[in-house]
């Protein structure tokens, strides 16, 4: 095992050539609110890491949550996207992967598209179909889609698939004959 194993947060990009933190109306506004004009410029070029697809060992989420707990008690930012706010400035400016090391574990930060969360929302603005990112398995027929990460096989857990019209109805299609099957909420 890896030194930091047992110790790992896992953190994911949105789509890097997509948007940024400066061309978000919503990240630059919850850095902006949270900590001020100047860190938002100088944080404005930074990929957007998406504080909803957290994922880590019990002890770096105890550690993570700690971190986010005290951004929150320092900034009393409400605002709601705050805590996305605090995700990116605690990594980019916050001292986050040192402070992490410190504690003997260790920080991944995945691109989109290459980690176990594929991050879908700022890829919004055309089909993922259009982009390559949504596949038909072969013969198998127009609904039996995946999702590629940039390695062309399936993304095991997609975040915010509904941003996309053609994914979200297959994906709720799916999901009511699986309920159906199990007789649950019907």
């Amino acid at each position: 095992a890896n030194i930091g194993d047992s110790c790992r947060l896992d953190l994911f990009e949105e789509n890097r050539e997509a948007v940024d933190i400066g061309k978000s109306k919503y990240n630059s506004r919850w850095i902006k609110s949270a900590y001020g004009n100047g860190t938002l410029k100088k944080m404005e070029s930074k990929p957007v890491i998406c504080s909803g697809s957290t994922m880590g060992s019990q002890a770096a989420i105890e550690h993570y949550s700690s971190a986010m707990v005290a951004q929150f008690d320092k900034t009393k930012c409400k605002a709601v996207g705050c805590d996305q706010g605090f995700h990116n400035f605690i990594y980019y400016e916050g001292g986050l992967e040192s402070w992490l090391r410190g504690k003997g574990c260790s920080t991944y930060v995945h691109e989109q598209g290459s980690g176990a969360v594929n991050n879908l929302a700022a890829l919004r603005q055309t089909s993922l179909r259009s982009q390559g990112v949504l596949k038909v398995q072969d013969g198998l027929g127009s609904d039996d889609i995946f999702v590629a990460n940039n390695d062309g096989k399936p993304s095991p857990i997609l975040h915010q698939y509904d941003r996309d019209d053609e994914l979200k109805k297959t994906i709720q299609k799916r999901a009511g004959a699986l309920l159906q099957g199990w007789k649950v909420g019907v």
